[in-house]
């Protein structure tokens, strides 16, 4: 799905007046655009697959927001997005990675993706246009 705008079909889900979305361009298959939503300078966007597995995007301007995360029992790691370091945390089925691409930063969550899959979702993370 490498392309320089969002599919007119997942367009749908994004606000009238957006313009465009940082939006990653390579998904694990069977994945597809569930919702977007906006809450203040941050943003939204919830990916799913048939078996209602999710990976959740967030993009905010960096130094905005806080995430927190539960340290116990963790297991966290330097990870290289592209060139940039992020950072990874796993517990048990769950997975979060936080990196900064431009100017943004941004938060990819799943509980069913291993780290691998999500790296290669998180590395192809680009801004694309809304037609």
């Amino acid at each position: 799905m490498e392309s320089e705008s969002i599919s007119e079909e997942d367009q749908e889900l994004f606000p009238d007046n957006c313009k465009g979305s940082f939006y990653p361009t390579i998904l694990p298959e069977g994945y597809r655009l569930l919702e977007t939503f906006e809450g203040g300078s941050m943003e939204y966007l919830t990916f799913a697959n048939g078996d209602d597995e999710f990976i959740n995007l967030t993009i905010s301007p960096v130094g905005e927001t806080k995430t927190g995360v539960d340290n116990e029992n963790v297991k966290s790691s330097e990870v290289d997005i592209n060139g940039v370091q992020g950072y990874s945390w796993e517990k048990d089925d769950t997975r979060l990675i936080i990196g900064i691409n431009y100017e943004q930063q941004f938060s990819l969550y799943s509980e069913s993706l291993p780290l691998d899959e999500m790296l290669k979702t998180a590395e192809s993370i680009q801004y694309l246009k809304l037609k």
